[in-house]
Formats: C-alpha cells, structure tokens, sequence
C-alpha cells in the first residue's frame, strides 16, 4: 500500500507493508495501521504531521519513504486530507 501524507504543502508517498490499513475518523483525523510481527498492530497517527514521514524516513514500523518533499498541487480550490491511500 502507498499513502499519500501532506504535511505542511508538500506531498510524502511512504510504502506500508502488505496488511497495513487506513481508518478515518468521522471527528477529523487519520490513523495507519501496521502489521506488527510478534502479533498485534502497530498505530500511526497523523498528527502531529511530522511524525508519519520521519518514522518512514527512519525505515521503522514497516514503512519506508518513496519520495518526499513534492509541492502539493490545489485542484479547483479543494486541498486533501492528511491521508490519501491508495493500493498498487
């Protein structure tokens, strides 16, 4: 799975491994979800939003940076949410 973090107006893909999750709250906010091999899963919120791209730069929990720092682009005046996933 890669997701699509925006922190700040720039754009970071970070890959989760296979079995990984995204669970958005209804009251605003992301959360996602890592297989955690001794049994369980591990949690990643997206606030405070720097927290999801240095876990995925430091290669821990899984997740590994793809690509950071891209300037978010603005379509017809709508900006995304924190995350935005997507399975390829």
């Amino acid at each position: 799975m890669v997701v699509k973090h925006f922190y700040k107006g720039k754009v970071y893909e970070i890959e989760a491994p296979a079995g990984s999750r995204v669970h958005r709250s209804s009251l605003g906010g992301s959360v996602l979800y890592t297989p955690n091999p001794e049994g369980g899963e591990h949690f990643i919120p997206d606030w405070p939003g720097c927290l999801m791209p240095q876990i995925a730069e430091k290669g821990e929990q899984g997740l590994r940076l793809i690509s950071g720092c891209k300037t978010r682009f603005v379509i017809l005046g709508v900006y995304a949410t924190f995350l935005d996933s997507l399975v390829l």
